[in-house]
């Protein structure tokens, strides 16, 4: 008898719950968002022109929006937005919410959002922070690249002379701009926008190369042909001159 009455009074009571359960699910919230329109923003700081934005039920007719648990904007009409500039409050860790009221008068209250309000000068500091680590990342995949470069061919891995078919592999070709020969792009360099911080296997030099067409290349091996067969190919540097030569012009990126 146990064993049946237990079941049932399971069911009884999930049965009881689902109409409080369906009204949570359905129940209208305030939505909260930070947007920068100009400025720093990074890593739970900010400092700057941004927005705060709040969406909610169609029915929604009033936001107030506060800083601080104080109130410092009311909208009342769409878009529920307030801008603010960042100086206009003093420097150190803020929270940001909103409270919405529907048609019907339902109050709905937001999320809250944490951020921490820079000075001017400190924003500079956090830029220039950002850019030296990207600065330091680029130089640090030049080196290392350079490097495993030259341990791994063995000088079995230069590219192929004039003459015979290249193979340009899954990145495509590109031309070099310093010495005009073509080379398949390298997996490992870094794209930079719609061109690739790469290291020509000719001559050894860096330059940001885009994806070039087939009829680019080759144009480029047809001037390689016809330079061998005038006796005028460009000269191979060993591995040993590559190498030094991709690690003095790295040496430059520190400066």
């Amino acid at each position: 008898m146990k064993k049946v009455l237990l079941p049932l009074l399971l069911c009884a009571v999930t049965l009881s719950l689902l109409p409080t359960l369906k009204a949570q699910a359905e129940e209208p919230q305030l939505i909260l968002r930070l947007r920068r329109d100009f400025g720093y923003g990074g890593f739970g700081e900010i400092e700057g022109t941004f927005r705060l934005q709040a969406s909610g039920p169609q029915d929604l007719v009033r936001v107030i929006f506060y800083l601080d648990d104080e109130p410092v904007a009311e909208v009342a009409q769409p878009p529920f937005q307030w801008q603010f500039h960042t100086s206009s409050f003093p420097p150190g860790s803020h929270t940001m919410s909103a409270v919405g009221y529907t048609r019907e008068g339902q109050e709905l209250h937001s999320n809250v959002l944490q951020a921490r309000f820079l000075t001017a000068a400190e924003a500079r500091q956090a830029t220039s922070r950002l850019l030296v680590t990207l600065l330091g990342a680029i130089l640090g995949i030049m080196v290392l690249s350079a490097a495993v470069t030259f341990l791994l061919s063995g000088g079995k891995s230069r590219p192929q002379p004039a003459g015979i078919p290249q193979n340009y592999g899954f990145f495509g070709g590109a031309i070099c701009p310093q010495c005009k020969r073509p080379f398949a792009r390298h997996w490992w360099a870094p794209n930079l926008g719609l061109a690739k911080l790469d290291r020509c296997p000719h001559c050894g030099r860096w330059s940001l190369v885009g994806r070039a067409s087939r009829e680019e290349l080759a144009a480029a091996e047809a001037a390689l042909l016809e330079q061998a067969a005038m006796g005028k190919a460009y000269p191979t540097p060993s591995d040993e001159e590559r190498l030094r030569r991709a690690l003095d012009e790295t040496r430059f990126l520190d400066e």
